[in-house]
């Protein structure tokens, strides 16, 4: 509405000038028309219909450049403020300079609340040291950052976020951070549970006298559990990105082949006995395989 007056003013005090021009330009073509002949009178006639179409021809222009302007606008409305994620200007001080519906959304207050307020008002105490150093080193480097901490969002609920900080220049050449800002609180709850299941799964290994293990498709092993390891008298790091065929016997290598390459179809199972050699000798195993499938369906572990 403010730029809308400004116009209106603008356009009325233009024709108040061009109104007093006019005037002054029929008063003196009113004391020299006399001396004018009918050809040359057509001839002005001429040029002011021309001019007058000159003036047609840029006001359209003006107003279809309007119009694009607006479309703009409303571009912009639809890629910055209702984007999925929250975009913050910062300035070098750590004081927000902008910011877009999204991040107030995810801050739990009104747009317009957030200028000139820091940053780490919304980041939590534990966090902000995170913050700091991410943020010293973009101004100081001009790389860009990125880090996860947790912020205070609606009634103060602390949730996960993925910051991810450019650098860049204001009109005036001023230091500038653009941060882009992620709920990732979904994925660090299926990170904690995912830690929860493998710790379990450790647990259960390492207390059982069974011995497990992993492989990949290049039959290395990826995982081999505390029996095993006591069973062939090897530390795990001497085991581990290792092939497990030279510990079995000659005579059983294309069984347990044959086994293996049963584990690459349905029902992705199988069961094998081979001899192996251990730290008493060779000794006879029993094995029952399952392979493990990626999202796609393919073996990506046996």
């Amino acid at each position: 509405m403010k730029n809308k007056s400004k116009r209106s003013e603008y356009a009325a005090n233009l024709r108040r000038k061009a109104e007093a021009f006019a005037r002054k330009q029929v008063d003196r073509a009113s004391q020299d028309i006399a001396s004018l002949s009918p050809e040359e009178i057509g001839k002005i006639l001429h040029e002011l219909r021309v001019h007058q179409i000159e003036l047609e021809m840029q006001n359209e222009e003006l107003r279809t450049a309007q119009a694009e302007i607006e479309k703009m606008r409303a571009r912009y409305f639809d890629l910055y403020d209702m984007a999925p994620v929250g975009y913050i200007t910062v300035s070098e001080k750590g004081l927000i300079l902008e910011a877009n519906l999204t991040a107030a959304s995810l801050l739990g207050v009104n747009r317009s609340e957030l200028p000139k307020r820091p940053l780490t008002r919304f980041i939590l105490k534990e966090d902000q040291d995170i913050y700091y150093l991410h943020r010293k080193e973009l101004f100081e480097s001009g790389e860009p950052q990125l880090c996860e901490l947790r912020l205070a969002g609606p009634d103060g609920a602390a949730f996960w976020a993925r910051l991810q900080a450019t650098f860049a220049k204001g009109p005036d050449g001023e230091p500038l951070c653009r941060v882009t800002i992620s709920d990732i609180s979904e994925y660090k709850q299926a990170e904690e549970e995912l830690r929860k299941s493998e710790e379990k799964f450790r647990l259960l290994v390492e207390n059982q006298t069974d011995m497990v293990v992993k492989v990949d498709i290049e039959d290395r092993f990826l995982f081999v559990s505390p029996s095993y390891c006591e069973m062939f008298g090897k530390k795990e790091e001497e085991l581990l990105g290792e092939k497990f065929m030279p510990l079995v016997h000659e005579e059983d290598r294309d069984g347990t082949e044959k086994a293996m390459k049963a584990l690459y179809s349905p029902p992705h199972t199988a069961y094998m006995e081979q001899r192996a050699l251990t730290e008493k000798g060779w000794l006879w195993f029993a094995w029952v395989d399952t392979a493990v499938l990626d999202s796609k369906g393919n073996v990506k572990e046996i």
